[in-house]
């Protein structure tokens, strides 16, 4: 879902470049960034990630993984690899909860989603 706005978010700022309308744009992009994820209280955030982890919501866990990526942790000033390393690893271990809540529940349907979805994402890292 999350995706899903972000797209239309880019169709709307598209459109505001094109027919010119930069005050118009930086007023969105304003108002987008008010916007809180979960008031960016750790546990709320926290709480999301789990449950889509306990409903086998994969699409919506990378969701709100990215949207969490793209809006509170992409303001951190990242000074080192260390750093990046460990986001990346964050990302890592929380695809590994989601995989292994799914063996563990015998849902072999949401492993192979789960594959089927970032195949070519694992393949990368």
């Amino acid at each position: 879902m999350a995706s899903s706005f972000s797209f239309v978010d880019d169709l709307i700022r598209d459109y505001l470049n094109y027919r010119g309308l930069t005050s118009t744009l930086r007023t969105f992009d304003n108002e987008i960034g008010k916007i809180p994820i979960g008031q960016f209280r750790a546990d709320r955030i926290i709480e999301q990630l789990t449950i889509y982890i306990h409903q086998f919501d994969i699409n919506n866990l990378i969701d709100y993984w990215t949207q969490l990526e793209q809006r509170l942790l992409s303001t951190l000033i990242i000074r080192s690899q260390h750093q990046t390393n460990v986001l990346t690893k964050t990302r890592t271990n929380l695809y590994r909860c989601y995989l292994i809540h799914a063996i563990q529940s015998s849902k072999t349907d949401k492993i192979n989603e789960f594959f089927d979805r970032l195949a070519k994402t694992l393949q990368q890292s």
